[in-house]
This record gives structure tokens, sequence and C-alpha cells, in this order.
């Protein structure tokens, strides 16, 4: 695991370089809702290393990555 973040709802977020966690199927990135693992959309580079969470609810991310949820970063 590279970044951990809790967010404004209490969910944990983990970024790191996995396929999966505890079974779950969770590219690069997951959260965890106090009860289970789930994907956070449909991964990322496992090159994140910063995560930070936003009043909001939302999250930036930070890192060497080319693409986070399918969404190509350059």
């Amino acid at each position: 695991m590279r970044a951990a973040r809790e967010l404004s709802n209490g969910d944990l977020v983990v970024a790191g370089s996995f396929l999966t966690i505890d079974g779950v199927p969770a590219r690069g990135i997951a959260r965890w809702d106090g009860t289970a693992w789930h994907a956070f959309g449909n991964g990322a580079d496992p090159q994140l290393r910063t995560l930070l969470a936003l009043p909001s609810g939302g999250l930036l991310v930070g890192g060497d990555s080319h693409y986070v949820d399918t969404v190509l970063a350059r």
C-alpha cells in the first residue's frame, strides 16, 4: 500500500500495487466501507502515491499514474 485516506463519509480509500484486495478485484485503488472492500471505479495505475480527501466528499489523487478510472492523465 502506498497511500491511504479517510473520506468525509468515514470510508477508507487505499492505493497501491495490487489487483485484488481481500479477494475483491480492485486494480490499484479500493474503498473500505467499514464492512467490505469495493473497487474504486475501474481502478488506477499502481503508481498512485498521494490521496487527498476533500470536504465535499471528492478525492484527489497524485503520482506517476497514466490513468485513473479509465481517464488518461498526462
